[in-house]
């Protein structure tokens, strides 16, 4: 699916490109909201693969590989069930993830090259949960990770989703461990304190980024 040179957006002459991950309750998309405020361009991978999942051209080659069930309300993807099957089918999640994530990947590409060469200031964000190769870290001048204790996420993740704490600890299982996504890092962004320490070490590294004088 992918036909972009991605030396070509690696090497973008006027934007750089930040791959900004972490782990649940990290406090990943108020990193984003953060640098959005500083002028940085968010793509947002969540929102993408929601709204590249319920394109009609994904949509028929679901339906193809799944039968009509993977249709839901008003013919958009039907995320309920086949979260379901996904949580306990390792085989139909599998098949999914090949087949949605190429098409996630292509639109990706496709923001990041309609905005490296423009002369605006501020940087490309790519806002990731899953740091994957093609899409994130293929085409990152550098990953940013915000890490944050197991424990502070855990509550976080319990408050915000309304779970109860063998839920969140059943999801924490599933993900990357801190030390997994911190090797992967070239920036640690580390959110244990209050929103305004968060606030200062991202608009610090931005700017050390901005300036060529960070990762």
């Amino acid at each position: 699916m992918n036909d972009v040179d991605t030396n070509i957006l690696r090497g973008g002459p006027a934007r750089r490109v930040i791959g900004l991950t972490g782990a649940s309750g990290s406090g990943k998309s108020e990193a984003a909201r953060i640098l959005s405020g500083l002028g940085a361009y968010i793509i947002d991978a969540d929102k993408v693969a929601r709204e590249v999942t319920d394109r009609r051209e994904t949509m028929d080659e679901l339906v193809r590989e799944f039968g009509g069930w993977i249709v839901g309300p008003r013919g958009r993807f039907n995320r309920a069930d086949a979260s379901k099957r996904a949580f306990s089918d390792g085989v139909f999640l599998k098949r999914l993830t090949e087949i949605t994530h190429k098409y996630i990947i292509k639109e990706i590409y496709g923001r990041v090259e309609s905005f490296i060469t423009d002369p605006a200031p501020g940087a490309i964000v790519i806002d990731a949960p899953i740091p994957v190769e093609k899409g994130f870290l293929d085409i990152s001048d550098a990953v940013w990770v915000i890490s944050t204790s197991r424990a502070v996420r855990l509550e976080r993740v319990m408050a915000r989703d309304r779970i109860a704490r063998d839920a969140a600890e059943a999801r924490f299982a599933s993900q990357l461990s801190d030390a997994e996504y911190e090797k992967l890092a070239d920036v640690v962004i580390y959110n244990n304190g209050g929103p305004e320490n968060l606030e200062a070490e991202v608009a610090l590294q931005y700017r050390m980024f901005c300036r060529g004088r960070g990762k």
